[in-house]
């Protein structure tokens, strides 16, 4: 059994945060998931912990 990985779940504000320990990256259209590695095998799910096969 994998254990979950909670997603950051975006947020919109009016400012970004500013400081070294922020990175920011540009999301212009698809869908978020998590890879999880057990061994040498690797599974892609969303966070709804569904397989996205496609990535099989």
């Amino acid at each position: 059994m994998l254990p979950r990985v909670e997603p950051i779940l975006p947020q919109l504000v009016k400012q970004l945060p500013r400081g070294p320990q922020w990175v920011y990256e540009l999301k212009f259209d698809g869908f978020r998931g998590t890879l999880y590695v057990e061994g040498s095998r690797g599974r892609f799910l969303s966070k709804a912990m569904k397989p996205l096969r496609r990535f099989d």
